[in-house]
């Protein structure tokens, strides 16, 4: 099914922005278990594993792919194609025998069985038999899955929550309680939020929706529809509560999720910073802004040029000096050098590990995934590179 109209936004620097401000990186693992998984690394081609906090390569063992770890286990993929679980000792928690696997989440992964999608616990027990065509993990104590051509929301039991309406369709997944959709009437379309059990809880006339953050999601309203793009272009955007409500009037050219109670904004072409009243904190004097994280959010101050870091007060405190940049995590900010090579800084600015990465990782469990030409491994902290 294509993309539904009002989620295409006529500027495409906006959705690089919104990748960043979600926090998009190479590899991120999903949880910071402090073992990332790798591929490749001082093994034979086509073998994968794990490096533990202790810079240990654990899982010697013939893996084609091994996935993050998710609630204390990582999916894995032996040689023939099936999948299990290993935990983090890497041991075999849950024997290779699935088609095909996702992560664990509130419990239970979705698994595929001789072509049908059913539930496991940790111990690899079915708690909901494979009886379904697709299935993904759960999220608020749901999960989506497909019968035929119909979609359903089931629970944790395997009960049926409610069926998707064929004149609607979700996108994104449940946040907050609520997921938005669309609604299409012949050549029109409106855009809503379901909750949990199915139940429409407001539906209006936006071209954009966004899943709710912080008690708040963003919407798009106005701009016209380009008969030859077919986008809507010039839309406005601003915020509402859970009941529909607006809270902050559509004024903006773009608006991201609220984290830590302030959100970027896009104004007059310049991006900067309001609290959940809409009141600007930084004015809008920015290409590019990102989220804060230990105090920093990173900036660029024009179009292609260089990035830096401001403070909470929006004072430039690491002046612009690179190509790309990702958010503070441990201490430690992912730089690109303008000779495309990847390094990283503290808080300071100063260089701690020299830009010498082709690829890089943000640090998690005081390590890092790197790539150097064909050779991929780690760095710690200290910035020794372990093949």
């Amino acid at each position: 099914m294509g993309i539904p109209a009002f989620l295409r936004v006529k500027l495409g620097f906006l959705l690089t922005l919104l990748c960043f401000l979600q926090g998009a990186s190479q590899d991120r693992p999903r949880e910071n278990s402090g073992y990332l998984p790798v591929d490749n690394v001082n093994t034979l081609p086509g073998q994968s594993g794990f490096i533990g906090p202790d810079g240990r390569f654990i899982l010697r063992q013939l893996f084609e792919k091994a996935g993050a770890y998710s609630e204390g286990l990582a999916e894995v993929q032996v040689l023939g194609g099936s999948w299990g679980y290993v935990d983090q000792s890497g041991s075999m928690k849950i024997q290779p025998r699935f088609e095909e696997t996702t992560a664990f989440s509130e419990g239970m992964a979705a698994v595929k069985l001789e072509g049908k999608w059913g539930y496991i616990d940790k111990k690899g027990h079915f708690v909901i038999s494979p009886r379904f065509d697709d299935a993904d993990g759960f999220g608020d104590g749901v999960a989506r899955v497909q019968i035929g051509e119909n979609d359903f929301f089931i629970d944790h039991s395997g009960r049926v929550k409610f069926k998707v309406p064929s004149n609607l369709l979700l996108f994104n997944d449940f946040s907050e309680g609520m997921v938005c959709f669309e609604e299409r009437k012949g050549e029109t379309s409106s855009a809503g939020y379901l909750n949990t059990s199915g139940q429409i809880m407001f539906r209006k006339r936006f071209h954009y929706a966004s899943p709710f953050s912080e008690g708040l999601a963003a919407i798009a309203t106005d701009g016209w529809w380009h008969s030859q793009t077919f986008e809507w272009v010039d839309m406005k955007f601003g915020y509402i509560d859970k009941t529909g409500k607006e809270i902050i009037s559509p004024r903006f050219e773009f608006a991201g999720p609220f984290v830590n109670g302030m959100a970027v904004v896009i104004q007059n072409r310049k991006s900067g910073l309001i609290d959940r009243t809409g009141k600007f904190v930084i004015e809008p004097r920015f290409y590019r802004l990102g989220q804060f994280s230990e105090g920093l959010a990173p900036v660029q101050f024009q179009y292609d040029g260089l990035w830096g870091f401001i403070d909470p007060a929006g004072k430039t405190v690491i002046e612009p000096q690179w190509r790309e940049v990702e958010g503070f995590s441990e201490g430690r900010a992912l730089v690109q050098e303008k000779g495309g090579k990847w390094g990283f800084i503290d808080t300071s600015g100063k260089t701690v590990i020299p830009a010498r990465f082709d690829k890089a990782t943000s640090f998690s469990g005081g390590l890092s995934t790197v790539t150097i030409f064909y050779r991929r491994g780690w760095v710690d902290e200290a910035g020794q590179f372990h093949p």
